[in-house]
């Protein structure tokens, strides 16, 4: 399957947010790992980009507690028109480049829990954990409370990150049942970037 998209930048812009795009697409897809590839094209200019990468499309057991991948927040906005981003109840922009610190010290991000058993009261109880890339536990929340609305729930939260220094870390989120006993947990990687990278000179280039 493939597609195209048209995207206008603004080149004598500033702004970030004028130099940045967002888009989606909806498959229905088999659990295994596929190749995705991104082209880009100019109009009248021969130069062109492209990157690779791999998706795992997770097989999900029926009969337990499942959690999908994490997807790392930009920026959320209510709803005023329909949207291919809206996610539980708002529009849901993804942060492609998963970092955060100093001009964004919330950790933003969004995953949905399914098969939840809604025969029973008990709220499901949350864990987050952030590790460095050596496990070390940096910072972590435990027995956040989910109530079961229904079979599927979506989840959008945010951890303070403003006081964790220059690294990439590992955010795991655990979901258990403490009345079935059954649990399942997801992790992913971003990265913190604060005044103390901009400080260590010997890390930046002359363009930096």
């Amino acid at each position: 399957r493939e597609w195209v998209t048209e995207v206008s930048f603004k080149n004598d812009s500033t702004q970030l947010t004028d130099m940045i795009t967002f888009d989606q697409w909806g498959e229905f897809l088999l659990p295994g790992k596929y190749d995705v590839s991104v082209s880009i094209a100019a109009e009248n200019n021969p130069a062109t980009g492209s990157m690779e990468t791999q998706i795992n499309v997770k097989e999900m057991n029926e009969a337990f507690l499942n959690i999908s991948d994490i997807q790392f927040i930009f920026k959320t906005e209510d709803i005023v028109e329909n949207s291919i981003f809206t996610k539980a109840g708002k529009n849901v922009f993804p942060n492609v480049w998963r970092r955060y610190g100093v001009l964004n010290p919330k950790l933003t991000f969004y995953y949905e829990i399914y098969e939840i058993d809604t025969t029973i009261n008990q709220p499901l109880l949350i864990d987050y954990n952030v590790y460095s890339l050596e496990k070390k536990p940096v910072k972590r929340i435990s027995n956040l409370e989910i109530t079961r609305t229904g079979k599927e729930r979506s989840v959008i939260h945010a951890i303070d990150i403003s006081t964790l220094p220059s690294a990439v870390y590992q955010l795991e989120i655990s979901v258990s049942d403490s009345y079935s006993g059954t649990s399942a947990n997801v992790n992913n990687n971003f990265e913190v970037v604060q005044l103390d990278r901009l400080q260590a000179s010997s890390n930046l280039s002359g363009d930096d």
